[in-house]
C-alpha cells in the first residue's frame, strides 16, 4: 500500500513539475519572444537601405542646432521647392502628419507651404488614424466625407470574412488644416503599431476605416511610382493589378487589437 502511495506521489509530482515547466516557458516566451526576434532582425536581416534609388533627408541634431525646433514649414516648402528644381525625384514622401497651423511663425510660412505642396504632383504626405472618437461627431463626420471622396482607392473586395473590418479600431482621423488638404493630392497612412516593450512589430499595408481601406504611405507611394489605385484584396493577398505585386494580407490583420 505504501509503495503504491509512492508510485502515485511520484507520477503527481512528475505532473506537476512538468505543468509548472511548461507554465513557466509559456510566460518566458511571452516576455522575451519580441526582444529575442527584435535581436535577430537587427543582426540577421540583410539591409535593403542603401537602395541607390531612394535617398533619405532626415532632420538631426545638427540641423535642428542651426534652425530652431519646431521647424517653420517655410523651410519645409523649401527643402521640396530644391527636390523639384534640382533633382529627378519620381517622387517626394513626406512622412509627417500636419494637424495645425504653424503657431510659431508667420502665416507666410504655411502659405509658402501649402502652395509648394499644391504645386508639386509627385508630393505624397501622411495621415493618420486614431482609437479616440471625434469630439464634434457632426464636423469629424464631414471631414471623413471630403476624406473618402478625395483619398479613397479603387479596391475590389473578394474577401470572405468581414469580422476584420467590423472589429477595426480605428474611429476618428488626425485633421488637416483646410488649406494643407486641398494642396493635398496623395497621402498614406503613418500608422505603426508597437508592444509592450515599445517595439516596432507591424506597419500595416491597409488600414481599415469608416467603410473604407487606406493604403500606408509606403504603399500609396508604389502605386504613385506605378501610376494606378487599383487594388484586388482576398483572403490571402493584397494583390496591385497593374504589377500583380502580391502582399500578404495577415499585415492587415495585425492592426486589430482584442478588446
Amino acid at each position: 500500500m505504501k509503495l503504491l502511495k509512492g508510485k502515485a506521489f511520484f507520477f503527481k509530482s512528475i505532473v506537476i513539475h512538468l505543468f509548472l515547466m511548461a507554465v513557466i516557458a509559456i510566460i518566458s516566451i511571452s516576455f522575451w519572444e519580441d526582444s529575442f526576434y527584435n535581436i535577430l532582425t537587427k543582426n540577421l536581416s540583410k539591409d535593403i537601405s542603401k537602395n541607390s534609388s531612394i535617398s533619405l533627408i532626415m532632420i538631426d541634431d545638427k540641423s535642428t542646432d542651426t534652425y530652431r525646433w519646431p521647424w517653420a514649414r517655410e523651410l519645409y516648402g523649401e527643402i521640396i521647392d530644391y527636390l523639384n528644381k534640382y533633382t529627378n525625384a519620381k517622387v517626394i514622401v513626406f512622412d509627417s502628419v500636419i494637424t495645425s497651423l504653424d503657431k510659431y511663425n508667420p502665416p507666410e510660412s504655411d502659405n509658402y507651404f501649402f502652395k509648394t505642396v499644391k504645386n508639386t504632383p509627385k508630393y505624397i504626405g501622411g495621415f493618420m488614424a486614431q482609437l479616440p472618437k471625434y469630439e464634434n461627431k457632426l464636423q469629424g463626420d464631414l471631414y471623413d466625407d471630403f476624406f473618402e471622396n478625395k483619398f479613397k482607392l479603387n479596391i475590389e473586395n473578394l474577401r470572405s470574412d468581414a469580422k476584420l473590418e467590423k472589429d477595426s479600431v480605428y474611429r476618428s482621423l488626425m485633421q488637416m488644416p483646410k488649406d494643407y488638404f486641398n494642396a493635398l493630392k496623395y497621402t498614406g497612412a503613418v500608422n505603426l503599431n508597437t508592444n509592450y516593450n515599445g517595439y516596432l512589430y507591424d506597419s500595416p499595408d491597409l488600414i481599415y476605416y469608416d467603410n473604407n481601406y487606406y493604403p500606408s504611405l509606403a504603399l500609396r507611394t508604389y502605386l504613385f511610382i506605378n501610376n494606378t489605385d487599383k487594388l484586388t484584396l482576398n483572403d490571402k493577398f493584397i494583390t496591385v493589378d497593374k504589377t500583380r505585386l502580391k502582399i500578404p494580407v495577415k499585415t492587415i490583420m495585425k492592426i486589430y487589437l482584442i478588446k
